[in-house]
């Protein structure tokens, strides 16, 4: 941890209450509080495979290629640290900014 405090431009990417609920935030815009066993049985339910920790079907990922940029608006909704909540849009839009600055001549 002493190292990680010592990275002047490290940021901390985190979603509350899980991964899960960023995976939701490309279904829907969750505002009220939710535990990480909830978000999973959503996703099953949206998804209409059964969702399980560590894998994402196929479904689920074109859900998630397609719904991103929704999901980053959803998520910069939320305030930080809270549930819930999720900043990993900060790591999708440096990724996308990558992306755009490979693809210029």
């Amino acid at each position: 941890m002493e190292r990680l405090k010592k990275i002047d431009s490290l940021q901390l990417i985190v979603s509350n209450p899980s991964i899960e609920l960023w995976f939701l935030y490309h279904y829907k815009n969750q505002q009220s509080e939710i535990s990480g066993e909830e978000c999973a049985r959503q996703l099953t339910s949206r998804n209409g495979i059964p969702y399980r920790k560590g894998t994402i079907d196929k479904k689920l990922k074109s859900k998630l290629d397609s719904d991103y940029l929704k999901a980053c608006e959803r998520a910069k909704k939320s305030p930080l640290f809270e549930n819930p909540s999720s900043n990993v849009y900060l790591l999708i839009e440096e990724l996308e900014r990558i992306k755009n600055d490979k693809s210029k001549p």
